[in-house]
C-alpha cells in the first residue's frame, strides 16, 4: 500500500478487481513503476480527478432511480451516491486537500455532512450552516483531512429516510508511515427493514418528498430484519494464512447498537474513531453503536478451506419500546474464507499513533447532558436536559480550551455524536478509562454516566445529537458554539 504521494483512483467489486479511470484490470497489469491497487472488497471507489498528490478531487451525485443489489438475488429500489451502496470509498493520506462536486440529482432537497472530520464549520453540511442542496442543485465541499481513521458521509437531512434508502459511505484517511498489510479491509455494517414486498418498508425513493420511516407509531427506533455489510448481506472475503489484516468497522445502521465479534481470531484494536491507540488492547467483542468506528487487527491464522464470521449478537439494552424484528439472537455479518498458500510469518505490526495527550480525569464540569425522554401534549419526545430542538439553549466555549463534559442517560441507550471536534472519554461511572483516544461519537448504555474532555478546537457553530435517527429527529440534539 502506498500512503505517502499515493492516490486511490481504482474500483474494486466484491472480490476482483474492475478498472477505472488510473487503475488497471486484471488483463492489463500495472506497469512496474506504478504502485499496486489495494484491494477493497464490496466497496468502489473514487476517481481522483487532480493529479497533485496532495489533493483529492471528486465527483458525487445523489440520485433516484437505483437498484441496490442485496446479494442472494436480492434487490431492492433505494438512493445512491454515484450508482452505488454504499457510495463510493473517498480515500486520502493526513494533511491532503479534498475537493467534492456533490450534485444533488434527488427529488428533494439534502446536504452531505463528513462524520467525525474536523472541517471548517461551513463545510460541515448540517441546518445550521447551510442551505439545503435543492433538487438539481450543486455545492462545493473544500477541506483539509486533519485527522486519520474512518469516517463516513451522509446526508443531514431527513436523515432518517436517505440513510436507510442508501445514502451514506465510508471516508478512509491513512497516517504517514502505517505498515504494509495483507489486507486492508473496511467493512461497513448497516440494517435494513424489509417487507413482504421485498421493498424498505415505509419508504419510497420515488416519492415527491421524504416521508415517516418508522412503520411501527409506538416505536422510538427503527431496527432492521436484514443486516449487510458492504452493502450485501453475508459477504466473503478472501484471505490467505499467515499475513495480517486491518478491518475497520463502521455502523451506520438507524438504531441499531452492534455487538461484534470474530470466530477463532483474535481482535486487536489498534484505533478508534480517529487515529490510532498508543496502546492497543485485546477484544472477544466489541459495542458499537451508531455512527462509531473500531479499527481491529487479526492475524490471519486460518487453514486453507477454513471459513470463520464476524458474528453480530444482539445488544440487549436495545430501546425497550422496540421490537427487534432480527430472527436469530446472533447471526454471521461477513464471512471470512481462507484460500490456499500461506503468507510469511511476521511480527504483529505496529501503528503510528498520534500523541495524544493524557487528560486525565478532568476538572469541573463545564456541562452535564441528561439525555431521556418527554412527553408534550401526549406526544412522546427524545430530549437533552428535559427539552427539545430548538428549544434547548445554545451553550458558548471559548476555542482551545480544555473542557470536561457529562453525559447520562436514563433507561435507553444513546450513541451521542459531536459535529467538528473531537474527545476523550475519560470516566465510566466514575472509573477511569485510559486509552489516550480521539472519539467523535460514544455509545453511553442505559443509566451510564461519561465524563468525556475536549479541546474544542475547532470554531463555528456545531450540531450535538444522538445519532439513532429517529431519536435525532424527535428532538435529541441542540448546537453548540465554539468562538
Amino acid at each position: 500500500m502506498m500512503i505517502n504521494g499515493g492516490r486511490w483512483a481504482w474500483a474494486v467489486g466484491l472480490s476482483v478487481s474492475l478498472s477505472a479511470s488510473g487503475g488497471c484490470s486484471e488483463e492489463d497489469p500495472p506497469p512496474p513503476d506504478e504502485p499496486v491497487p489495494p484491494v477493497r472488497h464490496g466497496l468502489v471507489t473514487f476517481e481522483d480527478l487532480d493529479p497533485d498528490p496532495d489533493v483529492v478531487e471528486v465527483n458525487i451525485t445523489a440520485s433516484h432511480d437505483h437498484e441496490w443489489e442485496l446479494g442472494t438475488g436480492m434487490s431492492v429500489h433505494a438512493l445512491a451516491y454515484n450508482g452505488s451502496n454504499p457510495g463510493p470509498l473517498l480515500e486520502a493520506k493526513l494533511g491532503d486537500r479534498i475537493v467534492v462536486h456533490f450534485k444533488n440529482d434527488l427529488k428533494w432537497p439534502t446536504t452531505m455532512h463528513w462524520h467525525g472530520l474536523r472541517v471548517p464549520a461551513a463545510m460541515d453540511g448540517s441546518m445550521l450552516v447551510q442551505d439545503a442542496v435543492p433538487p438539481g442543485g450543486t455545492f462545493e465541499y473544500e477541506f483539509e483531512a486533519r485527522d486519520v481513521g474512518l469516517y463516513w458521509y451522509h446526508p443531514h437531512m431527513h436523515e432518517a429516510a436517505q440513510i436507510d434508502l442508501g445514502l451514506y459511505g465510508p471516508i478512509l484517511i491513512h497516517a504517514p508511515g502505517e505498515p504494509a498489510l495483507a489486507l486492508d479491509q473496511p467493512l461497513i455494517f448497516d440494517d435494513i427493514l424489509l417487507g413482504d414486498d421485498g421493498e424498505i418498508v415505509g419508504l419510497d425513493p420515488h416519492a415527491d418528498e421524504p416521508h415517516d420511516t418508522n412503520p411501527d407509531e409506538d416505536a422510538t427506533d427503527r431496527l432492521g430484519n436484514l443486516v449487510l455489510v458492504n452493502g450485501r448481506v453475508l459477504p466473503e472475503i478472501p484471505v490467505t494464512k499467515g499475513g495480517w489484516a486491518l478491518f475497520r468497522l463502521l455502523n451506520t445502521s438507524d438504531a441499531r447498537h452492534l455487538q461484534v465479534s470474530l470466530e477463532g481470531h483474535e481482535m486487536m484494536v489498534v484505533g478508534l474513531d480517529g487515529g490510532f491507540l498508543p496502546k492497543p488492547y485485546a477484544a472477544e467483542s466489541l459495542l458499537i453503536g451508531v455512527g462509531e468506528r473500531y479499527q481491529v487487527l487479526v492475524e490471519l491464522t486460518g487453514e486453507p478451506g477454513q471459513s470463520y464470521s464476524f458474528v453480530n449478537t444482539r445488544y440487549e439494552e436495545e430501546d425497550p419500546f422496540s421490537t427487534d424484528p432480527l430472527e436469530l439472537d446472533s447471526a454471521s455479518a461477513v464471512t471470512l474464507v481462507y484460500g490456499s498458500g500461506e503468507e510469511p510469518r511476521s511480527e504483529r505490526p505496529v501503528f503510528p499513533s498520534e500523541d495524544a495527550p493524557d487528560m486525565g480525569r478532568g476538572g469541573e464540569v463545564a456541562h452535564t447532558w441528561e439525555l431521556g425522554d418527554l412527553f408534550v401534549d401526549g406526544e412522546f419526545y427524545n430530549s437533552i436536559d428535559g427539552q427539545i430542538w430548538p428549544n434547548i439553549p445554545v451553550q458558548t466555549y471559548a476555542r482551545n480550551g480544555d473542557y470536561t463534559f457529562e453525559i447520562k442517560t436514563s433507561d435507553d441507550p444513546h450513541p451521542f455524536h459531536l459535529h467538528g471536534n473531537s474527545f476523550q472519554v475519560v470516566e465510566v461511572n466514575g472509573e477511569p478509562v485510559d486509552l489516550r483516544a480521539w472519539k467523535d461519537t460514544v455509545t453511553v448504555p442505559p443509566n451510564t454516566t461519561i465524563r468525556i474532555r475536549a479541546p474544542l478546537d475547532n470554531p463555528g457553530r456545531w450540531m450535538y445529537h444522538c445519532h439513532i435517527l429517529h431519536h435525532q429527529e424527535e428532538g435529541m440534539m441542540a448546537e453548540l458554539v465554539v468562538e
